[in-house]
């Protein structure tokens, strides 16, 4: 399951594990595209998430980084990124939460999940 991988990426990457699983005589389909994205969802949540991811990480997260591989932003951004993710091929996004535990942590995952559940319906 690859993170830090952007939607294009993705799906660059699932072609070629589905055709390498075909030409050795796999069920490309049997193969779960899953990826896990870092992700925030609210105000300031691209400031919010690299800080987090630095912290986490212990290295400078440069803006690009979350803009092009995390799910950060208003509730319209983060669905339009679940929706890419989701039109790359992507079966199950696993999303890694960019707070610290407690209430803002369940209430990141209740946003996130209502939105998924919304986007890919």
């Amino acid at each position: 399951m690859p993170i830090w991988v952007s939607p294009e990426r993705f799906a660059e990457g699932l072609a070629d594990v589905r055709r390498h699983a075909e030409e050795s005589g796999r069920d490309p389909a049997a193969i779960a595209a899953a990826v896990m994205c870092p992700a925030l969802v609210g105000e300031d949540a691209r400031e919010r998430l690299a800080a987090h991811l630095a912290d986490r990480y212990t290295m400078k997260v440069e803006q690009h980084l979350v803009d092009r591989y995390c799910m950060a932003g208003s509730e319209e951004e983060c669905a339009a990124r679940i929706r890419a993710y989701a039109d790359a091929g992507c079966d199950h996004l696993i999303v890694n939460i960019g707070c610290a535990a407690g209430d803002e942590l369940l209430d990141q995952a209740q946003r996130l999940t209502t939105l998924a559940t919304v986007e890919v319906s």
